[in-house]
Protein backbone atom coordinates (compact mmCIF):
# COMPACT_ATOMS: atom_id res chain seq x y z
CA UNK A 1 0.00 0.00 0.00
CA UNK A 2 1.09 3.42 -0.90
CA UNK A 3 1.00 5.82 2.23
CA UNK A 4 2.20 9.06 0.31
CA UNK A 5 3.47 11.10 -2.48
CA UNK A 6 5.79 13.84 -1.57
CA UNK A 7 6.99 16.29 -4.79
CA UNK A 8 10.02 18.26 -3.88
CA UNK A 9 11.02 21.42 -5.60
CA UNK A 10 8.93 23.90 -7.65
CA UNK A 11 5.69 23.18 -9.19
CA UNK A 12 5.45 21.61 -12.46
CA UNK A 13 2.69 20.17 -15.21
CA UNK A 14 4.64 16.86 -14.03
CA UNK A 15 3.88 17.38 -10.32
CA UNK A 16 0.73 18.59 -10.95
CA UNK A 17 -0.27 15.70 -13.03
CA UNK A 18 1.12 13.27 -9.70
CA UNK A 19 -1.10 15.68 -7.59
CA UNK A 20 -4.17 15.11 -9.54
CA UNK A 21 -3.71 11.64 -10.25
CA UNK A 22 -2.97 10.92 -6.11
CA UNK A 23 -5.77 12.62 -5.34
CA UNK A 24 -8.47 10.75 -7.62
CA UNK A 25 -6.88 7.40 -6.03
CA UNK A 26 -6.96 9.11 -2.16
CA UNK A 27 -3.27 8.71 -1.65
CA UNK A 28 -2.37 11.59 0.46
CA UNK A 29 0.34 14.10 -1.52
CA UNK A 30 2.63 16.66 0.37
CA UNK A 31 4.39 19.11 -1.78
CA UNK A 32 7.94 20.19 0.37
CA UNK A 33 11.05 21.94 -0.56
CA UNK A 34 14.48 20.51 0.28
CA UNK A 35 14.72 22.68 3.25
CA UNK A 36 11.77 20.28 4.80
CA UNK A 37 13.57 16.83 4.24
CA UNK A 38 14.75 16.98 7.85
CA UNK A 39 11.73 18.22 9.42
CA UNK A 40 8.44 18.00 7.33
CA UNK A 41 9.79 14.85 5.14
CA UNK A 42 11.32 12.90 8.52
CA UNK A 43 8.46 13.42 10.80
CA UNK A 44 5.79 12.25 7.77
CA UNK A 45 8.36 9.33 7.63
CA UNK A 46 8.31 8.51 11.45
CA UNK A 47 4.54 8.43 11.32
CA UNK A 48 3.79 6.24 8.57
CA UNK A 49 6.79 3.95 8.60
CA UNK A 50 6.93 2.78 5.71
CA UNK A 51 8.55 -0.13 4.34
CA UNK A 52 10.87 1.53 1.57
CA UNK A 53 10.46 4.55 0.15
CA UNK A 54 10.80 5.00 -4.07
CA UNK A 55 12.42 8.34 -5.12
CA UNK A 56 11.80 9.44 -8.62
CA UNK A 57 13.09 13.06 -10.35
CA UNK A 58 14.26 14.37 -6.97
CA UNK A 59 16.81 16.87 -7.50
CA UNK A 60 18.56 17.18 -4.10
CA UNK A 61 20.21 14.23 -2.15
CA UNK A 62 18.15 12.66 0.92
CA UNK A 63 19.86 13.27 4.08
CA UNK A 64 22.03 10.22 5.69
CA UNK A 65 20.16 10.49 8.64
CA UNK A 66 17.23 9.33 7.13
CA UNK A 67 18.33 6.39 5.63
CA UNK A 68 17.30 3.67 8.51
CA UNK A 69 14.06 4.63 8.98
CA UNK A 70 12.62 2.90 6.14
CA UNK A 71 12.81 -1.14 7.15
CA UNK A 72 14.07 -1.45 3.56
CA UNK A 73 15.60 2.11 2.76
CA UNK A 74 15.69 4.13 -0.23
CA UNK A 75 15.51 3.15 -4.01
CA UNK A 76 16.00 5.30 -7.24
CA UNK A 77 14.57 5.43 -10.53
CA UNK A 78 17.58 6.33 -12.95
CA UNK A 79 17.11 6.98 -16.87
CA UNK A 80 19.90 4.79 -17.58
CA UNK A 81 22.01 1.77 -16.92
CA UNK A 82 24.04 2.90 -14.54
CA UNK A 83 26.72 3.48 -13.65
CA UNK A 84 26.69 4.96 -17.73
CA UNK A 85 24.96 8.19 -17.36
CA UNK A 86 25.18 9.38 -13.76
CA UNK A 87 23.40 12.54 -13.09
CA UNK A 88 20.62 14.99 -13.85
CA UNK A 89 20.20 14.78 -17.74
CA UNK A 90 20.38 11.12 -18.95
CA UNK A 91 18.13 10.96 -21.65
CA UNK A 92 19.73 14.42 -23.16
CA UNK A 93 22.88 12.59 -23.23
CA UNK A 94 22.03 9.38 -24.08
CA UNK A 95 20.28 11.01 -27.26
CA UNK A 96 23.02 13.54 -28.24
CA UNK A 97 25.45 11.05 -28.22
CA UNK A 98 23.46 8.76 -30.45
CA UNK A 99 23.39 5.76 -28.32
CA UNK A 100 21.02 3.16 -29.61
CA UNK A 101 20.21 1.82 -26.52
CA UNK A 102 19.37 3.29 -23.15
CA UNK A 103 17.40 2.05 -20.16
CA UNK A 104 15.93 1.90 -16.29
CA UNK A 105 17.78 1.24 -13.18
CA UNK A 106 16.66 1.00 -9.82
CA UNK A 107 19.12 1.08 -7.38
CA UNK A 108 19.20 1.52 -3.37
CA UNK A 109 20.39 5.48 -2.43
CA UNK A 110 23.70 6.19 -0.66
CA UNK A 111 25.21 9.29 0.16
CA UNK A 112 26.57 9.78 -3.24
CA UNK A 113 24.09 10.93 -6.29
CA UNK A 114 22.98 7.41 -8.59
CA UNK A 115 25.98 5.50 -6.21
CA UNK A 116 24.24 2.77 -4.70
CA UNK A 117 23.75 -1.05 -5.54
CA UNK A 118 21.59 -1.98 -8.16
CA UNK A 119 18.47 -4.04 -8.03
CA UNK A 120 16.94 -4.12 -11.14
CA UNK A 121 17.33 -2.93 -14.80
CA UNK A 122 15.94 -3.01 -18.19
CA UNK A 123 17.88 -2.42 -21.35
CA UNK A 124 15.12 0.07 -23.62
CA UNK A 125 15.75 0.52 -27.69
CA UNK A 126 17.10 4.05 -29.11
CA UNK A 127 14.69 3.88 -32.59
CA UNK A 128 15.88 6.26 -34.96
CA UNK A 129 14.04 9.80 -34.64
CA UNK A 130 13.53 9.47 -30.68
CA UNK A 131 13.18 12.81 -29.08
CA UNK A 132 13.77 13.46 -25.36
CA UNK A 133 10.10 13.08 -24.69
CA UNK A 134 9.10 10.15 -27.01
CA UNK A 135 11.83 8.25 -25.68
CA UNK A 136 11.58 9.39 -21.81
CA UNK A 137 7.70 7.85 -22.47
CA UNK A 138 8.73 4.94 -23.65
CA UNK A 139 11.46 5.06 -20.17
CA UNK A 140 8.31 5.63 -17.86
CA UNK A 141 6.13 2.61 -18.99
CA UNK A 142 9.29 -0.14 -18.96
CA UNK A 143 10.21 1.72 -15.56
CA UNK A 144 6.46 0.97 -14.09
CA UNK A 145 6.94 -3.02 -15.23
CA UNK A 146 10.26 -3.18 -13.58
CA UNK A 147 9.35 -1.04 -10.57
CA UNK A 148 6.29 -3.54 -10.00
CA UNK A 149 8.78 -6.44 -10.10
CA UNK A 150 10.83 -4.97 -7.67
CA UNK A 151 8.74 -4.33 -5.44
CA UNK A 152 7.34 -7.68 -5.58
CA UNK A 153 11.02 -9.12 -4.91
CA UNK A 154 11.64 -6.69 -1.69
CA UNK A 155 8.35 -7.71 -0.50
CA UNK A 156 8.53 -11.68 -0.61
CA UNK A 157 12.20 -11.92 -0.21
CA UNK A 158 14.29 -11.43 3.89
CA UNK A 159 16.98 -10.50 1.52
CA UNK A 160 17.50 -9.14 -1.89
CA UNK A 161 20.49 -9.57 -4.03
CA UNK A 162 21.85 -6.08 -5.01
CA UNK A 163 25.10 -5.34 -7.34
CA UNK A 164 27.62 -3.04 -6.98
CA UNK A 165 28.10 -0.49 -9.82
CA UNK A 166 31.46 -0.56 -11.76
CA UNK A 167 33.24 2.09 -10.76
CA UNK A 168 35.41 1.66 -13.93
CA UNK A 169 32.20 2.13 -16.03
CA UNK A 170 30.99 5.33 -14.43
CA UNK A 171 29.89 8.43 -17.48
CA UNK A 172 28.27 11.79 -16.47
CA UNK A 173 25.14 13.33 -17.76
CA UNK A 174 25.14 17.12 -16.24
CA UNK A 175 22.51 19.61 -17.11
CA UNK A 176 23.24 20.76 -20.68
CA UNK A 177 24.31 24.15 -20.75
CA UNK A 178 23.38 26.70 -23.06
CA UNK A 179 26.77 25.60 -25.43
CA UNK A 180 25.47 22.08 -25.18
CA UNK A 181 22.82 22.87 -26.75
CA UNK A 182 23.99 24.82 -29.81
CA UNK A 183 24.63 23.81 -33.08
CA UNK A 184 27.90 23.93 -34.44
CA UNK A 185 27.28 23.53 -38.54
CA UNK A 186 30.88 23.96 -39.50
CA UNK A 187 32.17 21.19 -37.25
CA UNK A 188 28.92 18.87 -36.54
CA UNK A 189 27.88 15.98 -39.05
CA UNK A 190 24.37 16.13 -40.46
CA UNK A 191 23.63 12.99 -37.89
CA UNK A 192 24.98 14.56 -34.79
CA UNK A 193 22.83 17.38 -35.77
CA UNK A 194 19.59 15.19 -35.82
CA UNK A 195 20.95 13.70 -32.25
CA UNK A 196 21.31 17.19 -30.78
CA UNK A 197 18.11 18.49 -31.80
CA UNK A 198 16.14 15.50 -31.05
CA UNK A 199 18.16 15.02 -27.80
CA UNK A 200 16.80 18.56 -26.84
CA UNK A 201 12.75 18.48 -27.74
CA UNK A 202 10.75 19.33 -26.08
CA UNK A 203 12.41 19.74 -22.18
CA UNK A 204 15.20 21.98 -24.05
CA UNK A 205 13.39 23.36 -26.48
CA UNK A 206 14.98 21.83 -29.15
CA UNK A 207 18.76 23.00 -30.39
CA UNK A 208 19.65 26.15 -30.94
CA UNK A 209 20.85 27.87 -33.97
CA UNK A 210 21.88 31.35 -35.04
CA UNK A 211 19.76 32.99 -37.85
CA UNK A 212 21.27 36.57 -39.00
CA UNK A 213 22.30 37.05 -35.18
CA UNK A 214 19.60 35.79 -33.22
CA UNK A 215 18.89 33.09 -31.42
CA UNK A 216 16.04 30.26 -32.83
CA UNK A 217 14.77 26.81 -31.27
CA UNK A 218 14.78 24.03 -33.67
CA UNK A 219 12.75 20.82 -32.57
CA UNK A 220 12.84 18.84 -35.52
CA UNK A 221 14.95 18.06 -38.42
CA UNK A 222 15.30 15.51 -41.29
CA UNK A 223 18.19 14.56 -42.56
CA UNK A 224 18.10 14.43 -46.90
CA UNK A 225 20.58 13.04 -49.48
CA UNK A 226 22.14 15.25 -51.96
CA UNK A 227 23.71 14.38 -54.97
CA UNK A 228 26.24 17.35 -55.13
CA UNK A 229 26.19 18.43 -51.73
CA UNK A 230 28.54 20.68 -52.53
CA UNK A 231 27.36 22.73 -55.97
CA UNK A 232 30.17 24.54 -57.38
CA UNK A 233 30.13 28.19 -58.48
Amino acid sequence: MIEAVVSVGDVNKYNMQLEQTSKHINIPFVRLNKDQLLTDFKTLLLETSPDLVLVFGLGCKVPSELFTIPKKGFYNVHFSLLPAYRGHSPVFWQLKNGETTGGVTIHKINEKFDDGPILAQKTVTIFPGDSYGIFSARLGIESTMLIGNAMMELNTQGEVFLTEQDKEKITYAPAPSLGDLKIHWETQTAKEIECLVNAGNPDYGGAVALLRGQPIHILEVNMALLNNPNPGG
